[in-house]
C-alpha cells in the first residue's frame, strides 16, 4: 500500500484498482465469496480452496482492500520521450460489488469504487511539484466490469485531478485492462489512459476482501 507513482503527466487516477479477484469459470463472471464445502455442495476449485464452495454475490456487496503491492505506477511520457508523474505513499478503496444481467443474459461481476491515494509528489518532470496541497492525496472514481475469467477494465468516472501548486495539471481519464489470478488483480503498465493529453499507463496489484466477514473476494 505504498507508492503510487504517476508517470508523464499522469494521474494515479486509475488505479482504480477497485477491481478484483480470482479465476473465474467458462459459465459465469461473477463476484462472490467461498466458504467452507456443505453437505450436497460441490466443491468450487478454482478459485477456492480444496473443500471450498464459490457463493456468487445475490446483493449488491460493500468492499474494501485488502492487500496491495509495495508500488503503483501510473505513468506516460511525451513526444520526446521524457517522462513525469507523481509518486504516493499509500492507498485505499472502497466500494460496491454486484452481478448484473448483460446482453446476453449472463451474469457479469460489476463494481463502483473509490480510490484515495495519499502522500502524493511529483517525480521527473514533475519534481519539486507540491502535489495537491495541504491534503497531497488523489482521489476518484472507477467502473470495474469482468471481462473474461482472467481479465477486468476499469473505467474512469470522476475525479483524479491534480494540482502542482495551485497550478491545474488536470485529470486521468480512460480505460485499463488488468489481469486476475486467484484474489488479485494485477495491471502490468496498462495502457489506455489519458492524462493532459498524453497517453499513460498504470502498473500495481490489489486483493479486495467484503466489508463483513472480510472476505476475500472472487470471480467465477
Amino acid at each position: 500500500m505504498k507508492k503510487l507513482m504517476l508517470g508523464a503527466v499522469p494521474l494515479m487516477a486509475a488505479m482504480a484498482f477497485a477491481v478484483m479477484p480470482a479465476m473465474a469459470s467458462a459459465a459465469t463472471l461473477q463476484y462472490g465469496t467461498c466458504a467452507a464445502t456443505k453437505t450436497g455442495e460441490k466443491e468450487t476449485k478454482p478459485p477456492c480452496k480444496a473443500k471450498e464452495t464459490f457463493h456468487p454475490f445475490t446483493a449488491a456487496t460493500k468492499v474494501t482492500d485488502s492487500k496491495v503491492s509495495t508500488s503503483f505506477v501510473l505513468e506516460g511520457e511525451n513526444e520526446k520521450k521524457e517522462k513525469s508523474g507523481i509518486t504516493c505513499t499509500t492507498f485505499s478503496s472502497k466500494g460496491t460489488y454486484s452481478n448484473k444481467e448483460n446482453a446476453k443474459k449472463e451474469l457479469v461481476g460489476e463494481s463502483v469504487d473509490e480510490l484515495t491515494f495519499d502522500g502524493c509528489t511529483g517525480t521527473g518532470g514533475l519534481a519539486g511539484c507540491e502535489i495537491n496541497p495541504p491534503s497531497h492525496e488523489i482521489t476518484g472514481t472507477v467502473d470495474d466490469i469482468v471481462l473474461s475469467e482472467t481479465e477486468v477494465e476499469i473505467k474512469i468516472v470522476s475525479g483524479f485531478n491534480v494540482k502542482c501548486g495551485t497550478t491545474e495539471l488536470g485529470n486521468v481519464t480512460g480505460t485499463a485492462k488488468g489481469k486476475v489470478s486467484g484474489d488479485e488483480t494485477t495491471f502490468t503498465k496498462a495502457s489506455g489512459l489519458t492524462f493532459a493529453g498524453l497517453p499513460s499507463t498504470i502498473t500495481g496489484t490489489l486483493a479486495t476482501v467484503t466489508e463483513v466477514g472480510k472476505l476475500p473476494v472472487f470471480i467465477n
